[in-house]
């Protein structure tokens, strides 16, 4: 265990951190980016497609003459000096190609706030096979490096997980592999039926609070929703009363730079709204970088509800029921995420099997759990419709969101999908020849797969392509 570049040594000392394990120390080091702590880990730990690295480790450096504190970390990010950071470098092996590849990965965040008297964190998330074309790694070493010369490099508290996109931490920015930062990445927060909300760190729960609620707010942007009750639908205690009649959202409102925007009565937004996208069907709003999706339904007795979906990577300060994190949240909104049904309402089997057709969604179990809770079951084929008709937009959300990462930290694009916006591909994706993208903050992927970022002027016009016949230009903010 550990990486031997020239002569240094690794010993292990008790844990300052619960006082019953041990931490890991290098000694001795004369090429401290090269020297240190590691582990070479086995292909099948990292066999597979579309998943990320999460490491994270509590590093300290000290002199080890003196036994002080090294400081030479502090603020050393994108410097000479950043070796002088702990660093994690990952050496693999493609199984195509020949010899081994390096690839450094430095925390900006930790050289900015480091504390040279006590325990700083490693904390990143590393693309490793994110797209469909991912090559196939059979040999990986994980190697923690990085300080002053004479330094003691001091470990513990490691943890290397793999990750589906949708289980990243929000905020973290994604590095590729040859440790560039590319995105931070996108999480979606839905507020759906009656409605059923579905948080940005994937927690599930209802908010029946009639009135105006905060769904989310981040900077210049406040996405809120209205909720009424619902006639058919009531929500019981366990002794059978009745707590409250079930809420719909009946209206939405956004307010973005002081200007408010405000639909009901199954008003979508059009170009009544500059920020709208007809492509997409949502809002696109620049600071914070978010898209909101609105899709209405219509409810028989009550006109219309809507459901909406905020779509954004600034979600760390983030505020609102999609910042519910966990139950202390959840009660501080006045929100639940237990329901109890009347005695004669469909059993879980029965509604299991109006709801089938969502069986292999998300959406499942709130179709089946807003089918037990109407009070006339003849108006379950409407959340069944609705349901339906979230997941479509969720599977398009989600390819978007697949693809815009895609290019980001592969330079690679997916096809357009074949059939219908709303229906899963029907092919593979692949590397597109001969295409142009604009990506991000922006990152420019150009014609012949050149890629270089480019840092412009604000509220300055660019032109990102001239020909006889066409002309496009981009303004950037």
């Amino acid at each position: 265990f550990g990486r031997w570049i020239s002569e240094f040594s690794i010993d292990a000392v008790p844990s300052e951190h619960d006082g019953d394990g041990y931490s890991l120390v290098a000694l001795d080091r004369n090429i401290p980016g090269r020297q240190g702590i590691g582990q070479l880990l086995l292909n099948e730990c990292f066999y597979g497609l579309k998943y990320y690295l999460h490491v994270q480790a509590d590093v300290q450096l000290y002199d080890q003459t003196t036994g002080l504190g090294s400081a030479e970390c502090a603020n050393a990010f994108g410097t000479k000096s950043e070796t002088d950071c702990p660093f994690l470098r990952i050496e693999y092996k493609d199984r195509n190609k020949s010899g081994t590849v390096v690839g450094d990965f430095f925390h900006e965040e930790m050289s900015k706030a480091w504390d040279p008297n006590n325990w700083n964190k490693i904390d990143l998330v590393i693309a490793m096979a994110p797209g469909p074309t991912a090559p196939e790694y059979w040999w990986f070493k994980m190697n923690f490096v990085g300080g002053p010369f004479n330094s003691v490099l001091k470990i513990d508290n490691v943890r290397a997980r793999i990750l589906p996109y949708d289980e990243l931490p929000a905020g973290n920015t994604i590095r590729n592999l040859e440790g560039d930062l590319t995105i931070a990445p996108i999480k979606t927060c839905i507020s759906r039926g009656d409605p059923h909300i579905v948080s940005f760190t994937n927690r599930r729960f209802e908010n029946h609070l009639l009135g105006w609620s905060l769904l989310y707010e981040y900077g210049d942007l406040k996405v809120e929703t209205r909720q009424v009750p619902v006639s058919g639908a009531t929500v019981y205690d366990e002794n059978q009363s009745t707590i409250y009649e079930a809420a719909i959202n009946d209206a939405v409102r956004l307010t973005y730079r002081n200007i408010t925007y405000e639909y009901s009565n199954g008003i979508l937004p059009g170009t009544d709204n500059q920020h709208y996208d007809p492509v997409e069907e949502n809002l696109y709003f620049h600071d914070p970088p978010a898209s909101v999706f609105m899709k209405r339904r219509s409810w028989t007795i009550d006109g219309y509800f809507y459901n909406v979906w905020v779509v954004t990577s600034s979600v760390n300060s983030a505020v609102g029921l999609c910042a519910v994190v966990d139950e202390t949240d959840m009660i501080e909104t006045g929100s639940v995420n237990k329901t109890e049904f009347r005695f004669d309402a469909p059993t879980e089997e029965e509604a299991e099997s109006i709801c089938s057709v969502l069986e292999e969604t998300d959406d499942f179990e709130d179709c089946v759990a807003d089918v037990r809770l109407i009070n006339d079951h003849n108006l379950a084929p409407h959340f069944v419709e609705a349901a339906v008709e979230a997941s479509a937009v969720e599977a398009q959300i989600t390819r978007t969101i697949e693809s815009e990462v895609l290019a980001a930290t592969t330079m690679e694009i997916l096809d357009p999908p074949t059939a219908a916006p709303t229906d899963a591909p029907t092919v593979a994706p692949t590397k597109k020849d001969r295409s142009g993208a604009v990506l991000g903050d922006p990152l420019i992927l150009g014609l012949n797969n050149q890629v270089f970022k480019f840092d412009g002027k604000s509220d300055a016009w660019y032109a990102n392509l001239a020909a006889e016949s066409l002309q496009w230009n981009m303004k950037f903010h």
